[in-house]
Formats: C-alpha cells, structure tokens, sequence
C-alpha cells in the first residue's frame, strides 16, 4: 500500500493499491511506466517517463513510502541506465520522485512533476539499479529512502546514498548520508565490489528500536549490514540583538558613556532526542562559537565582545535530552572599523558542533537489550543560524537617517619620470606632453574624490578614456586606499573607447578636518602610435557618482575632465672634424670606380683624410627622416680627382659603445650635370641620407682620397 511498506499504517486508512512497472512500453512512445491499480485490477493510474528517453530502464526499480508526510504514498522510480543527451553520462541513472495526492471522491492521484535525484558526480555510476524504502531511521514520522549505485565511487566499486524524509517539503537532492564500498573489505583484503546492486530495510535486526540498512555486493557475492544508531537535532531558538536607537561611532572609544556604543545578544539552542534515544541520565557537550560580525574579515570586525575583548566566543555547554541552553552577551563597538564601514548590516551568527565523539558508550548487547549507545548528530540539524540584521551605523546622516553626500571630483597631472621633468610641467593643471616615440610616452593622471557632506553610499569612479590609450591602474593614500578596486566596465562606449570603472568601498564617510581624499591614480600609456609632430590631443572623462538614496540628487555625482596636447620637441646639433691618415681605405674592396668605365687601384690612390660629421639629437622626441645633404669637392686646384667613400657608425648602446655597420662603403662622385663650379675645385652633392635621432649621436664619416692624373706638359702633382 503507498504510505505503508514501512510496517505502519498511515494516517489516512485506505484501500491498498498494487504497482507495476515496466521498462518499455509502446504506449509511452517505447520508454517506461508504472502503473498504480487497486486491488481489484480496476482504476488503473499511469505515471509515464516524461523526462528521460528510449532506453533508460524507466521502472527498473521501485519502492514507496510517504516521504514528505502528508499521509499519501509517494513512488520512487529508478532508470539506472539514464544518459545525458550529449554522451558525457553514459547509464549514470536517475531517481524520480512522483508525490502522491487525494482526489475529491476520495481516491489517489500522483502529482505529474517529480523530483529528480542524481549522482552527478558518477558518470557510468547507474543510479537508481536498487531502491528501498529503510523505514524512519531517524525517528522524525516519516520515510527515509536508500539508493544503490553499484558503479559510483572512485573506483566504480559502488555505493548507496540514503536521503531522509522532510515534512511538507520536496525530499533534498543532496544525500543526508553515503554508505562507501571502500570502507569494508573481505576476508582476503579485498575491497567489496558492485556493492549497491541491491538494497533492503525498514527492519530493527539488532533490537535497538530502530531500522537497519542491508546491502548486496553482486561481484563480491556478500552482503553488508548496517545497524541505525540513535540520533538527536540541535535546533537554535529565536535570537534577538538590540542596540541603541542612535549610535555615533565618532563618539565610541573617547571615553563617553559605554552604553551608547553596546550591543546585546541574546538567544537559545534546545539538544531534542527521539523517544528510543537513551542517555541513561548523561549530557552531550556541545560546542557553541558565536561570531560576533561573521560577514567582515578578522581584520575589519566592527563588534567585539565585552567579556573576551574579541570577535568569537567558543564555548562548551552541557545538555541532556531536550534540554535547552539560553545565552546572553554584551559587544562592544570598535571606532576604527566601524568608521570605515558604516552601511554594511552586522550580522551575529552563532554555530553549533558536537563535542561527545570521544565519550565511552556502549554497544548493542548479544540478546537484543537497549544498552547506551553513542548518538549521532541528526543530519537535519540546525546547526547554524544567523541573528537578526542590526541597522546599518549612519551616524553621519542627520536625524533623518538620510544621507546627504558633496562629492566633488578633481582631476590633475602628476610627474612620471624623466619625460615629464623634461616637459617642465611644474603645473599640475598643465596637460602638456612630450612625445617619447616608440620608447613610449607615459603621463600620469591623479583623481581626488572628496565628500563635502554626510557619508556616500558605495561611490563608484568611472573613466571614459580615448582609443589607443592603455592604462595601468595604481591607488595611492586616501581613507579607502584599501577598498579601491578598478576594472573594464562592461557598460557601452564610443568605438574604440575604454570605460573603466573603481570602486571606493561600501561607503565614503565626509570629510574631517586633516583627513586626506580618496585618490585614484590612472597611469596612461600613449604608445608609438601618435606622430612627432602631429600635435596630436585626447580627452579624459572622469565622474564619481554614489547609490545612496536620498531625498535630493544634488551632491551625489561629480564631474570633471581632462585634456592632454601631445607635441615634439628635440634640438639637433652637428659637429664635423676632419684629419688625415696613413692608412689602406678599406679592406673590404679591391677596387672602387669612381667614374663609368674607369677602374682604379688601390695602389693608385693619393694620400687620404678622414671627415667626421656627427649628429647629435639633445631630445627629448626622436626625429624621423632626417636628411642630411653633403656638398663635396671633386677636383683638387691641380686638377686630381677626388674619390670620397662613405660609411656609417651608429651609437648602438647608452654606455656609448660604437657598432660599424655591416653594408659596403658607398663611393661618391659627382656627375656632370650635378657640378658647381667653386673658386677652383669642381663641387659634387650627395642628397636624400635619411637618418632616424633618437636622444643619442649618429656619425658619418667621409674618407677623403686624391689620385694621380696627368697634365699638359708632362708634369704630374699629387695632392
């Protein structure tokens, strides 16, 4: 009969009913069913597989038993061999619970959405191969549930879950408790195996007033007995924290009257046993730890109480069988915290834990006599319970208890390294910037969020930078330097803009005489993407604004922006010496021809000089495309000709090591239509040497030679 397998009648007295099962069936598109008849095989109520698919062995097990205790039987259905549509759970199994319910002409009925359990954790588990129904092993009224899962478990060895009855509610999805194949091995060492593929109970086989669990291990071919101990629930009372009406924390620890900045705690927790639970006249300690601002880091607790000095008390209280423990503490504010977060509720939570693990207790006796047992802690237990909220500390927002905020928001520069000493920006205002180039051009914006008025609820700083604008983020000294958190908002902007939005704390108290601002600091990377001399400019948005709700708007957002104007800026010098040498012109030729179809030998050469022109870029910007334009002579007075080759030294490092180039010299001579005729030498140009200066010196040097040429008469010069 629904309601009834347990070996009790239920509280409704009814004709019984039969229930039959079957796992696929063509009248529920091939997938499973259960069918509820009385006794008559007439009234037939079908409960279909609406929720699985062909092949899940809907039906392949069942039990039943009044789980939630409104006196109708309720069905459990297994479909051990269940999978998720995407193959990742293959047979992982299911468990569905169908609810059963009255009709208006008295008959039963079966409420159509069950609950599902799972094992989720187990991917070829097959949850739900066995079901029982173990009777009330906690001994609350209702029906508990066991369910074997032969392949769960780590190593696939099998496990079985129990999930416990709850009255008026929908039976949990978590297991109360999970019974492992791990935890018993045979005669041989080894561990039990496919243990769950099968599951019976609801029978005192030990004779201690409660029913115990028996479980089949199939592969193993042994089964394991589970004896059902005593249990009893630790429950918290109704608690009550009270404060005064008004407290002002500015007033709190400077020695004014301690009753304006205490609190009082009080509440209860009651030890309920069952009726077969017997103590034989003990206590159980029990281990009680209150937490006085349980929502708040150690650091930040605003309470603390007034016996210990700190913000937890543990205890250890004595209780007998439903017995109850009443309490009651005094805390205390604590300035320092309090202060810096004045909106956050404070909550007080109070925790409960047995402490009668290690207490000697008996056994079960040979012939069945109740002897004491050690209890176990009721799984159901509430062992957790917070207060009520306390009022939030707003002793800055009048006697109205609103909060009038003045925020006001400033934006200005700050220095950053040797680029803005050389900018020579000594105005914090100015927005002036140098371009550094590849090398990277950094300025460094300041906000300073100020509150004028009563305390701000949780402001919120929000930048809205231009495109191409990297930023790093840094939070310098302020009263919530601690609490500023900065990140990418995810609201909209413009193409290619950036909003990021820092939050300042839960909440900005107003400004006290000597206290310093809130400053955020926004370290914006300009990249090499601006041109030297583009004179390009950007603008920073800026606005803090707060949550608080008040009667008025006014001083709750502020404003500001700031404009940059990006420039160049670098000083060229040129520098030239010349000198003469001794020396071969370079080993890397054999030889160079000055001219179209004319050939010249080393050992032809003249003497030569060396002409050094150096560039020097004094910065701070790099100059690009440089072009350097050398006019030469080609003829010495005599008449030699002048052969020049060109080479090319780079100041590779800072340390001022020099590096030669790896290209061939080039040589130079001037062609007819290129000449200038001087005093008394014919004049060559060389145009279009582009150079790129960074702050450091570029040198070209000019290796001058003159050759032997023959003249009228005969005679011949060398110069």
């Amino acid at each position: 009969r629904p309601g009834d397998s347990s070996g009790r009648h239920s509280r409704r007295q009814r004709a019984p009913h039969l229930l039959a099962s079957r796992s696929v069936w063509i009248e529920a598109n091939w997938k499973g069913a259960v069918t509820v008849m009385d006794v008559f095989m007439a009234g037939e109520l079908h409960v279909k597989d609406a929720l699985g698919s062909i092949g899940d062995g809907f039906g392949y097990s069942l039990t039943t038993g009044d789980i939630n205790g409104d006196g109708y039987g309720d069905i459990a259905v297994g479909a051990p061999y269940h999978s998720n549509s995407s193959g990742s759970r293959v047979n992982s199994g299911r468990v569905y619970i169908y609810y059963g319910s009255g009709r208006p002409d008295g008959g039963y009925s079966v409420r159509p959405e069950p609950t599902v359990l799972e094992a989720a954790e187990w991917k070829t588990g097959r949850f739900g191969h066995s079901l029982a129904n173990v009777g009330d092993v906690d001994e609350d009224g209702l029906d508990d549930l066991a369910i074997g899962c032969p392949y769960c478990g780590p190593a696939g060895n099998g496990e079985v879950h129990v999930f416990l009855g709850r009255r008026g509610r929908p039976i949990s999805r978590r297991p109360h408790q999970v019974l492992r194949a791990e935890d018993h091995t045979l005669d041989d060492g080894t561990v039990l195996k496919q243990f769950g593929w099968s599951v019976t109970g609801g029978v005192d086989i030990d004779g201690n007033g409660y029913p115990d669990v028996v479980v089949g291990s199939h592969s193993s071919a042994a089964i394991t007995l589970y004896r059902t101990r005593p249990a009893v629930r630790l429950s918290v009372g109704q608690g009550d924290l009270r404060a005064p009406d008004r407290i002002d924390v500015r007033r709190c620890g400077d020695g004014s009257d301690v009753g304006d900045c205490r609190i009082r705690l009080s509440g209860s927790f009651r030890l309920a046993c069952g009726s077969q639970v017997n103590l034989t006249g003990r206590q159980l300690d029990v281990e009680m730890r209150l937490d006085s601002d349980s929502r708040q880091a150690p650091s930040r607790k605003r309470l603390h109480w007034a016996t210990s000095r700190n913000d937890v008390i543990i205890r250890r209280v004595k209780l007998g069988c439903n017995e109850s423990f009443e309490f009651e503490e005094l805390a205390d504010i604590v300035p320092a915290t309090a202060r810096a977060d004045l909106v956050t509720p404070i909550v007080a939570q109070l925790r409960l834990a047995p402490a009668w693990q290690s207490a000697d207790w008996g056994t079960p006796q040979a012939d069945g006599a109740n002897s004491p047992m050690r209890p176990a802690l009721h799984p159901a237990s509430d062992t957790a319970a917070d207060f009520p909220d306390m009022e939030p500390l707003r002793p800055e927002c009048g006697p109205d208890n609103v909060c009038r905020p003045g925020l006001r928001l400033r934006l200005q520069r700050a220095r950053l390294g040797e680029l803005d000493d050389d900018a020579d920006i000594d105005d914090a205002s100015s927005g002036v910037v140098i371009y550094g180039g590849e090398r990277g051009t950094r300025v460094r914006l300041q906000a300073l969020v100020e509150n004028s008025g009563e305390a701000a609820h949780e402001p919120v700083l929000r930048l809205r930078l231009p495109a191409r604008v990297d930023v790093q983020w840094a939070s310098e000294s302020g009263l919530m330097a601690d609490e500023v958190r900065c990140g990418e908002a995810a609201e909209s902007a413009d193409v290619g803009e950036r909003v990021l939005a820092c939050s300042l704390g839960r909440q900005l108290p107003g400004l006290a005489p000597g206290q310093a601002p809130v400053v955020v600091v926004a370290e914006l990377s300009l990249g090499a993407h601006l041109e030297s001399g583009g004179g390009a400019n950007f603008t920073v948005h800026a606005a803090v604004s707060c949550q608080e709700a008040a009667a008025s708007d006014e001083g709750t957002s502020s404003a500001a922006s700031f404009d940059f104007a990006v420039f160049s800026r670098a000083e060229l010098r040129l520098t030239g010496a010349a000198a003469s040498r001794d020396v071969v012109i370079d080993a890397r030729t054999e030889a160079v021809t000055p001219q179209a179809g004319r050939r010249y030998r080393l050992e032809t050469l003249g003497a030569h000089f060396n002409h050094s022109f150096e560039f020097f870029n004094a910065g701070p910007s790099p100059l690009l495309n440089v072009e350097v334009n050398l006019t030469v002579p080609v003829e010495t007075e005599s008449g030699d000709t002048l052969v020049y080759l060109l080479d090319r030294i780079a100041l590779a490092t800072a340390d001022r090591n020099w590096e030669r180039l790896t290209a061939a010299p080039r040589v130079l001579e001037a062609t007819s239509d290129r000449q200038l005729r001087g005093a008394a030498c014919n004049f060559g140009q060389l145009n279009g040497l582009n150079l790129t200066l960074w702050r450091e010196a570029e040198t070209l040097p000019v290796l001058l030679n003159a050759t032997t040429k023959p003249h009228p008469g005969g005679r011949q010069r060398r110069d």
